[in-house]
């Protein structure tokens, strides 16, 4: 897996040291601009090189969410190679990621991100592929700060087995978030992640459960 975990642990648990001393020298500059104004300009970018050290010297959710696409990415690849179908390569299987942060459990790292988005130290997704009247799934569970060894499953069904796709948010839950899943005629779980709260994936779902009725010969 490729993922820089020390670096990624200063996500949740940022440096500020250098950023402290920036703020003090900025401070500085203020009366020393008045009265010694060589001093000011040096206090200046004293504490500018401070600010932007430190920033580099912790890691960004764009950083942390470029290690994570390449996880991803991964898993949609691995899925499609695993049922490629050498015989019979038409249709394409089509692949949908859809996957979040996990927001319950022990020893979970968390962080509010952009726009108030809680960010965990735990990911969780799924690869869905689509082909004919088939479902394919493989999903992971891993962590961004440490190596756990992740954990596993997949699955193969025909749309006869399907009761339905389920998404939406989770009532009651501490962290607000949504999750996606897949739920047999028996009334089993097959499939369950969190999942983003966006258009994409609710038209994704939509789109899926319309796809179910047709094959049971119902006005979708």
């Amino acid at each position: 897996m490729n993922m820089n975990y020390q670096i990624n642990r200063t996500y949740f648990k940022p440096r500020k040291a250098l950023g402290y001393i920036g703020g003090f020298f900025f401070l500085l500059a203020v009366p020393l601009l008045v009265f010694f104004r060589i001093l000011g300009f040096v206090s200046l970018i004293i504490g500018a090189a401070c600010v932007l050290i430190n920033r580099e010297l912790n890691v960004r959710f764009s950083d942390v969410e470029e290690q994570i696409k390449g996880e991803t990415d991964r898993l949609a690849s691995e899925l499609e190679d695993r049922y490629l179908d050498v015989k019979h390569p038409e249709p394409k299987m089509e692949i949908t990621v859809i996957g979040d942060f996990v927001t319950e459990g022990d020893g979970l790292l968390t962080r509010r991100g952009a726009l108030g988005k809680c960010v965990t130290s735990r990911y969780r997704v799924a690869a869905v592929g689509i082909r004919g009247e088939r479902l394919f799934f493989l999903t992971e569970c891993f962590s961004i700060v440490e190596d756990e060894g992740g954990s596993a499953s997949e699955g193969e069904y025909d749309f006869s087995e399907i009761d339905r796709i389920e998404y939406g948010s989770v009532e009651g839950a501490a962290i607000p978030h949504s999750e996606f899943a897949v739920v047999a005629k028996s009334g089993e779980e097959l499939l369950r992640v969190p999942a983003p709260t966006d258009y994409g994936t609710e038209s994704y779902a939509a789109d899926l459960n319309a796809a179910l009725a047709r094959s049971r010969g119902e006005n979708a």
